[in-house]
């Protein structure tokens, strides 16, 4: 350690990977520099890793100058847990608008280095494919530890996640998981922060939202067919919470059709998922006719478009504040302001 070499400020294997930049979009941060090296001797030049100490935000934020997109894969060990709890911490008040964080566990007694020298690319892929997003593996952390089946684990599980969601920048994100947080908690009054001096017991707020992608996710798992002519290729490098879920569950019914929808969310909680806002949605369209569902699919749909357009122009807003926009930037902008 010295004023010209600090461990803290510096990422193993981030130089050769920016060399390499042009094969590949997302950094796939890992624990160890052996990681580093056989994910990058078998195709994957994006892996970086912490100088053997825990992740620090001045590495995130040199991390962040380069790329938009980050998965952090950890070993499935109570140690692998830990380290990616403390990841996560970090990583909160990086988290603007268009900005992607991801975690992936690896199989027990196994790292990187191990699994794809084992494996090969293709397998540690298919790992890479069952990641979760942060806001995934945020409340699902929360509610191992506050579970959702008593007012008392909705109350402690509300003011733990509110005090990390306080940490994230404001935006369309934040907002989008204060909307989650919402529809987990059952929540009848806003959990957004007020002073003090204004709060008042007779105030009131609207009802919370049903985050579109569980809506959507609950709808599929009552009407399968209608996943036949749903398209999610536009929201495919997005953020969204439930967006992978969403996801996994329209592969699930690809490929195993015509199973009940027990079996499916099954498999979901297999994947890591959980189902806390799933089943609140399923509960809310469990009201709905059969001739209703496919106008309430739409409706989600076009609520989930709306979001995602927002997140564009909050992208490129965010970047007008940093850096002069281009011709076609400045010509999209507009494009997105009149839609």
């Amino acid at each position: 350690e010295s004023e010209i070499f600090n461990k803290g400020h510096i990422l193993y294997g981030l130089y050769e990977a920016l060399r390499a930049k042009k094969t590949w979009r997302t950094a796939i941060v890992v624990e160890g520099y052996m990681d580093v090296i056989a994910l990058a001797q078998y195709g994957l030049p994006g892996a970086i890793a912490s100088m053997g100490t825990a992740l620090t935000a001045a590495q995130l934020k040199v991390l962040f100058r380069h790329v938009q997109d980050i998965l952090f894969c950890f070993d499935g060990d109570s140690a692998g847990q830990q380290a990616a709890f403390k990841a996560l911490m970090v990583v909160l008040p990086f988290m603007e608008d268009g900005r992607r964080v991801r975690f992936m566990f690896m199989p027990a007694k196994t790292d990187p280095d191990a699994y794809i020298r084992d494996n090969g690319r293709e397998a540690f892929e298919g790992l890479i494919a069952q990641s979760v997003p942060l806001s995934e593996y945020l409340f699902g952390q929360l509610a191992k530890k506050y579970p959702l089946d008593s007012v008392d684990g909705c109350a402690q599980f509300a003011k733990v996640a509110m005090e990390l969601l306080e940490q994230l920048p404001q935006g369309v994100f934040k907002k989008l998981m204060l909307d989650q947080l919402h529809q987990l908690v059952g929540a009848r009054r806003s959990l957004q922060p007020m002073p003090q001096q204004v709060r008042r017991s007779n105030m009131t707020a609207p009802p919370s939202t049903i985050v579109p992608t569980y809506l959507i996710a609950a709808i599929l798992l009552r009407q399968p067919e209608l996943s036949n002519g749903l398209v999610l290729e536009p929201f495919a490098h997005s953020d969204l919470p439930g967006l992978a879920l969403l996801q996994s569950l329209v592969g699930l019914l690809e490929q195993y059709p015509n199973k009940p929808s027990g079996a499916y969310l099954k498999a979901l909680q297999k994947r890591g998922f959980t189902l806390q806002a799933l089943m609140a949605s399923n509960k809310r369209i469990s009201l709905l006719p059969e001739d209703a569902l496919k106008s309430e699919l739409n409706g989600a749909v076009t609520r989930l478009l709306a979001f995602e357009l927002q997140q564009k122009i909050d992208q490129l807003l965010l970047k007008a504040k940093q850096h002069s926009l281009n011709d076609e930037e400045k010509s999209l902008i507009r494009q997105y302001l009149k839609a």
